[in-house]
């Protein structure tokens, strides 16, 4: 599996995931650690975000395009790409530019997001 589609995956898996059943998955996924930079400017911190990952909707889906990966270290990578939601509703904007650090957890031998950021586009 090349870097960029290892990496889609993971970020598929956290965004399309349906966690109210799961949460193992969720844990695998999200570093304890885990912080991100919103689309509003707000920092917020691992438990909120496990928040709304089990209250978003389950058929939400966004299509994530314009993948780039970068292997900034051994086990840490940059994920950047555009997302933009495409149902149950589309979002009326462009999406949101993203950008994601995920780094390999030899323990649980799984890749998991400990940063991530979001910036609205136009």
């Amino acid at each position: 599996m090349s870097l960029v589609a290892d990496m889609r995956a993971c970020e598929e898996a956290l965004l399309h995931g349906n966690f109210a059943d799961d949460m193992v998955a969720l844990d695998r996924l999200l570093a304890p650690d885990f912080v991100e930079v919103g689309s509003n400017a707000r920092i917020s911190e691992r438990a909120q975000v496990v928040g709304w990952l089990l209250r978003k909707d389950p058929a939400a889906r966004w299509l994530l395009d314009d993948m780039h990966v970068q292997e900034i270290a051994q086990g840490v990578r940059l994920v950047r790409y555009r997302a933009k939601q495409v149902s149950p509703e589309p979002s009326q904007g462009s999406g949101a530019l993203h950008s994601s650090i995920w780094c390999f957890n030899r323990e649980m031998h799984c890749w998991q997001l400990r940063f991530h950021q979001a910036t609205k586009l136009g």
